[in-house]
């Protein structure tokens, strides 16, 4: 029989241990699920009381592995989001010409169940590019997602003109797809965690790569780590490759220090070419585009002249008349990177359908892509009032804020998302 009964700080001290170890945030892992995670631990080592336990995580390093693998739960999926591989193709196929005999080196960070490394490997190699001509590190903190990942073995189902493509590299046994020897043979699996050689300094990865894959791992560190964390990529990521981040993970790239790279919503930066001194101290978000029309944004009142006119001037370029269709062809105007187009696009919509939170949320992804950070901030604050548990709005949202210095909202804005899942 265990007894969870114990001193506050016994449950702090486990806490503060796997913040230190991992940088992952206590709030964004959430304190109930590492308390469930300390708990089947504890059942399935038959540890009786916290503090045992305590002493086995200190001194047991397979326990340590354990508690990890239970904490930390994997959530990615083959060709994530499309668009950041698409990206990557284009890129690519314009490196061949300049490769010679040098291999592209590609980092996948955190690479969970394998899903990721494998699904950049399948658009390489959907791109024209040979086996020969890159390799893939693939790090993960978790030996259990690892496992799964070496295997190359998903119960899914392929289907579409990629996976056409590169039919030579898979295939379906006992109704799971199965990755080729091949393929596997590209990509080097490899037990760890970005503390290690971003932070303290270990040299776990000791050469420059031109493509990083980190997406959606920036949002479950503090800022301090966050900004380490980003430095460490900095210093091996060759001065013309590519970083991958989530798209609400935008905000915590410095804007001195980091360009986007021109590919909407694949969320792509390379190094700025003169980064300052100062580039920690002043975080902003990237303005791709030049600042005409960033002036235009932060005050887009001024260019209604009214309601007959604007309704006039929008339907007669776009010539779309039914209010979902218009949100619809904002979509694809900011896909394509017609950002002034999407912001007139979209604020027709929302003069026809004023309470729909995902408009606005739309909205201020327009404005922050272009720069107009107050304006980003009170479309994105509208649509989160709208839609109290948009997970997405709630989490550009803090990062925005926290961006700006006001880490008390972005805190709450924290908390509500995780209430909200």
């Amino acid at each position: 029989m265990i007894s969870l009964e114990c001193e506050p700080w016994l449950w702090n001290a486990i806490v503060q241990h796997l913040t230190t170890k991992t940088g992952l945030s206590c709030d964004c892992l959430g304190a109930l699920n590492i308390r469930r995670s300390i708990v089947h631990r504890m059942k399935v080592t038959q540890t009786r009381t916290v503090a045992n336990y305590w002493f086995q995580l200190q001194q047991q390093g397979g326990e340590w592995q354990a508690f990890l693998d239970e904490v930390v739960v994997p959530e990615t999926s083959f060709f994530r989001d499309r668009v950041p591989f698409q990206c990557l193709a284009e890129w690519a196929q314009a490196q061949t010409q300049t490769l010679n005999d040098r291999k592209l080196k590609i980092l996948s960070l955190p690479c969970s169940t394998g899903e990721e490394p494998y699904s950049i490997a399948l658009t390489l190699l959907g791109a024209g590019l040979s086996l020969e001509q890159f390799e893939i590190d693939a790090i993960d903190l978790s030996d259990r997602a690892l496992g799964i990942a070496r295997s190359g073995r998903y119960a899914i189902q392929a289907s579409g003109s990629l996976w056409e493509r590169v039919a030579d590299y898979w295939s379906y046994q006992d109704q799971c797809l199965q990755m080729s020897p091949e393929v596997m043979q590209t990509i080097d699996f490899r037990l760890g965690n970005v503390m290690d050689w971003t932070i303290q300094s270990i040299p776990a990865i000791d050469s420059n790569y031109d493509v990083i894959f980190c997406r959606n791992l920036l949002i479950y560190f503090d800022p301090e780590t966050r900004q380490k964390v980003l430095q460490g990529f900095d210093r091996c990521l060759d001065k013309t490759g590519l970083l991958f981040v989530g798209h609400a993970e935008t905000g915590s790239l410095l804007r001195d220090r980091w360009s986007m790279f021109p590919f909407p919503y694949a969320f792509a930066y390379q190094k700025s070419i003169s980064p300052t001194p100062n580039s920690v101290a002043k975080p902003h978000i990237k303005s791709p585009l030049k600042s005409p029309l960033k002036s235009k944004i932060q005050n887009p009142k001024s260019k209604i002249k009214s309601n007959v006119t604007s309704s006039e001037s929008t339907e007669s370029t776009i010539d779309l008349p039914i209010a979902t269709d218009l949100l619809k062809r904002s979509r694809e105007l900011a896909d394509a990177s017609k950002l002034e187009e999407a912001l007139d696009c979209c604020e027709h919509y929302l003069k026809r359908q004023p309470l729909c939170g995902e408009g606005y949320f739309l909205m201020g992804q327009i404005c922050q892509a272009i720069g107009s950070l107050a304006e980003s901030d009170r479309y994105l604050a509208k649509a989160v009032y709208l839609m109290p548990d948009h997970e997405e709005a709630l989490m550009l949202l803090a990062l925005l804020r926290e961006s700006q210095g006001d880490v008390a909202s972005a805190q709450g804005l924290r908390q509500r998302l995780l209430r909200s899942r």
